[in-house]
């Protein structure tokens, strides 16, 4: 096997990938669009739609919904309440005093794009063609009216700000008529995206009330028009869960005739996009029940519920809930809870990406550019499959060799195919030669190369971040050009030290605008996936030139 050859239909194998994957993004079936509802997200969903198991079953200590008195449906708030603004180092979150809810959430120091720099990413909102918010609130049997995300709470300021503190507590407070008080109270941390909510539940009423507090996040996006220029557009936009056992992105069309409806302990529910992630995060070892529907491809929700707690007359009880918001920095979701952070989500390449990310990291902990990083990281690839390519460069040697011998071989059987077969891989086996050596350099560098893609393009900890010069976004492709130019002279010095172990002269012809095809594939790529590429590649000549002179000096 030729090692040109091999390269060539490697690298043609990546250019059809990648033009499959960008048709199939840009051609394929798009999501129909959603019929926009006029009815406010807090006035008036859940909890008619917590139809989690054991909210409104039979089976359960708390009232269904569908049962709720006449008293309970009239007490529900018709109108929108009064905005709550919280500002920390990592946020600017608006709460509404109508079910206490988080109805508008922005990361203002994390732009868009870079194109836009003072526009920053949004995750819950409110407008026209979009309803992302996370609803919460307590299921509660004994009386009249329940404290759900429906009804109007109560906060004694309309501002605040974490200013030079470690964290802002924000508390609403909902008393019924029974005398059952409820202080609802949101923790914000610097430099966290996680978001705590605490409940103290005071009954001073004369009988016992059963509660359960639950957690909704609702979602309804415009569709998404696909561009293979633009990876954002093409990334999964939807739920996720972890069961317990294992990760799973779903796909809201299934749900429409399958909703999800279990019991999971030790798991958590997200909606998850291209960086970002909210999700909630039920107590560990605390069975929680989840539940996931859609009303269509955008317009899905994911609720869980907590055990029902009963809380006697005269007592307190105390309530904890998780969530987070933000973008998929790895780390802080790993702290939060197992597996939060295969959000990340490198798909089959899982197995290469991740460990490169790890040691990405290491290496970036150290010397702070992340630009640097991946050519630290890549000389240390080089380096390890060294001996390979020492191997690999020796083979391909001998095999030039043998040139002048395998031409004789073909005039001597140039009609039977089978016996120049036999005959060449016995003239190998006699000169102890591996044909596929050469190959192998090649081999391996396909799956690094894919898992640097994914890498690169999921890992939000170098969404936007700079190398040096013109390079600003190492995520986005090079705005000049320079580095696929780079790496396509690079190409170019490889083919001029590799041996030539033969092959026809259309082939020669074809590998010899290969650099100019690789400029064009390579100039779409992010600019870290290129600077891998040209670092391997610069490596790989040097290597190569040297080995040639070491097989020079030995004949």
């Amino acid at each position: 096997m030729e090692n040109q050859r091999l390269f060539l239909w490697s690298m043609l194998a990546i250019i059809m990938f990648f033009m499959m994957q960008a048709w199939q993004k840009d051609y394929g079936p798009k999501p129909a669009l959603q019929t926009v509802q006029e009815t406010s997200a807090i006035a008036g969903t859940a909890p008619a739609d917590l139809n989690v198991p054991g909210v409104d079953t039979t089976n359960s200590d708390i009232p269904s919904v569908q049962a709720a008195s006449t008293q309970q449906q009239a007490a529900v708030t018709t109108k929108k309440g009064q905005a709550v603004t919280v500002t920390t180092d990592v946020y600017a979150i608006e709460l509404s005093t109508q079910g206490a809810s988080l109805v508008g959430l922005t990361l203002p120091n994390m732009p868009k794009d870079k194109k836009n720099p003072d526009v920053p990413v949004v995750l819950f909102n409110q407008t026209a063609e979009e309803t992302y918010v996370l609803n919460s609130g307590l299921r509660a049997s004994g009386v009249a009216v329940e404290p759900t995300h429906q009804q109007l709470w109560k906060s004694s300021a309309l501002t605040y700000e974490l200013g030079d503190r470690d964290s802002v507590q924000v508390p609403f407070t909902w008393t019924s008529e029974e005398g059952l008080d409820i202080t609802k109270t949101y923790t914000f941390s610097r430099s966290s995206h996680v978001i705590k909510v605490d409940y103290q539940v005071n009954n001073k009423s004369a009988q016992n009330i059963t509660v359960r507090p639950y957690a909704q996040i609702q979602r309804r996006h415009a569709p998404l028009e696909r561009s293979m220029f633009d990876v954002d557009s093409f990334s999964n936009k939807g739920p996720a869960w972890f069961n317990s056992e294992k990760y799973e992105k779903i796909t809201p069309k299934s749900l429409i005739k399958e909703p999800i409806k279990q019991e999971i302990t030790n798991g958590w529910l997200a909606a998850i996009e291209h960086h970002f992630l909210t999700a909630i995060v039920p107590n560990a070892d605390e069975a929680n029940a989840f539940q996931v529907t859609a009303k269509g491809e955008n317009d899905y929700s994911l609720t869980t519920a907590a055990p029902s707690v009963n809380v006697a007359a005269g007592t307190v009880a105390m309530f904890t809930q998780n969530y987070f918001a933000g973008p998929k920095n790895q780390k802080e979701l790993a702290a939060l809870s197992p597996r939060l952070d295969l959000t990340t989500d490198y798909g089959v390449f899982s197995i290469i990406s991740k460990p490169l990310f790890s040691l990405l990291s290491f290496v970036h902990g150290i010397i702070g550019n992340w630009g640097w990083a991946i050519i630290l990281v890549t000389l240390m690839i080089k380096a390890v499959f060294y001996p390979l390519t020492a191997k690999s460069a020796r083979s391909m040697a001998n095999m030039k060799k043998l040139q002048p011998r395998m031409k004789l071989l073909q005039e001597r059987y140039k009609d039977d195919k089978q016996q120049l077969s036999k005959a060449t891989m016995e003239m190998y086996k006699k000169e102890k030669i591996n044909p596929a050596a050469g190959c192998l350099p090649v081999l391996i560098q396909f799956p690094f190369f894919l898992g640097f893609y994914w890498l690169l393009i999921e890992s939000v900890e170098l969404r936007q971040v700079p190398w040096a010069l013109w390079i600003q976004d190492l995520s986005s492709k090079d705005p000049l050009f320079i580095l696929p130019v780079l790496y396509g002279i690079t190409m170019y010095l490889q083919q001029k030290v590799q041996p030539m172990s033969g092959g026809n002269a259309e082939m020669q012809k074809v590998m010899k605008f290969m650099p100019i095809a690789m400029v064009g594939l390579f100039s779409f790529f992010p600019a870290g996936l290129v600077l891998y590429w040209i670092t391997n590649s610069a490596v790989t000549v040097i290597q190569q030139w040297y080995i040639n002179k070491q097989l020079a000096k030995t004949g």
